[in-house]
């Protein structure tokens, strides 16, 4: 759970783990809030009406654990705030001393009580649909029948001008060094490439109904990809792909996979194709919720995509 104050006061000191953010960034922060975080609004920040028009819109979010500081005693009538969604009230100077993460823990728990919050914030959560998993490996599973699979879609980004830049013979070699290093960073996830051209492909893992594995798979290449720039790869100077993953059913084939024709292979070539930017790994609800609560920390919101609730991975800081 993220916990975030915005106020004008500095941070509390020997408070690690909660972010103080000025009021001037409330409305840049917000769209990077998941499911489950915690914001304290410090109404001394603002003007009363400004104080007001920003707690009302924040409790009209219903995946937001809300609370209110109130160092002035602006606040007359405090269990109204309460009535209207908010989930903690600090007055005073109590809240610098007050806001331990025991408090934010009992805080959290009490919010998901109340059922105003998804109850998988900060849980973990399965899938609401009917799925037949594909198991914890490749052994059990049976030509021509359909298994609910994740699916990586990863593409170097600007084919058309690599291409332009190197001769047939070098970019053959080059190519060849990144889909190495796709699939020796699959491995250890139980990940195979399985649809694969020149300049990417769909990496398929199995899925055994609890934990999916192709978010921490992007989450490692991500994080790795500068040491395969240096050490590894053939290209001339650093490259940049996409990827996307998805959760989706899919009819196993061990070849022959270019002719298949499946909606959830469609679902994560149009995600990957038209709405991730280059150099940056987006995926589903799905892949996000049964990817674990430590993996789940480093997606953020992205809006939606072909009814779907999209997630973006955090931007590594540059070496």
């Amino acid at each position: 759970m993220r916990a975030v104050i915005v106020t004008k006061a500095p941070p509390i000191p020997g408070r690690r783990g909660i972010e103080h953010v000025p009021p001037e960034r409330l409305a840049e922060i917000l769209p990077s809030l998941a499911p489950g975080d915690l914001l304290y609004l410090d109404l001394s920040a603002f003007t009363a009406s400004a104080a007001r028009s920003r707690l009302k819109g924040l409790l009209a979010r219903d995946d937001l654990f809300v609370g209110v500081i109130d160092p002035k005693r602006a606040v007359k009538d405090v269990p109204s705030l309460f009535h209207d969604g908010t989930v903690d009230y600090l007055a005073g100077a109590a809240w610098k001393t007050g806001m331990a993460p025991r408090r934010l823990e009992r805080v959290a728990a009490f919010a998901r009580a109340l059922r105003r919050y998804p109850e998988s914030a900060g849980q973990e959560a399965r899938p609401a649909r009917s799925i037949r998993p594909s198991g914890p490996d490749w052994s059990r599973l049976r030509e021509g029948e359909e298994y609910t699979f994740s699916l990586l879609f990863i593409e170097l980004d600007g084919a058309e001008g690599l291409e332009l830049r190197f001769g047939a013979a070098n970019l053959t070699e080059a190519l060849a060094s990144f889909r190495a290093y796709v699939e020796r960073s699959a491995a250890p996830f139980g990940g195979r490439t399985w649809i694969w051209s020149r300049f990417g492909g769909i990496v398929l893992f199995p899925f055994d109904g609890r934990r999916e594995q192709a978010a921490p798979c992007g989450l490692s290449m991500t994080l790795y990809k500068y040491l395969y720039d240096i050490e590894e790869s053939r290209f001339p100077h650093f490259v940049s792909w996409r990827m996307a993953a998805h959760l989706g059913e899919v009819a196993w084939r061990e070849r022959a996979t270019g002719t298949l024709v499946s909606e959830t292979l469609n679902s994560v070539f149009h995600l990957g194709q038209q709405s991730v930017p280059a150099g940056t790994f987006h995926v589903t609800d799905d892949i996000r919720e049964l990817a674990g609560g430590p993996i789940r920390k480093f997606f953020l919101p992205a809006g939606q995509f072909e009814g779907r609730r999209i997630w973006r991975m955090r931007r590594p800081l540059a070496p």
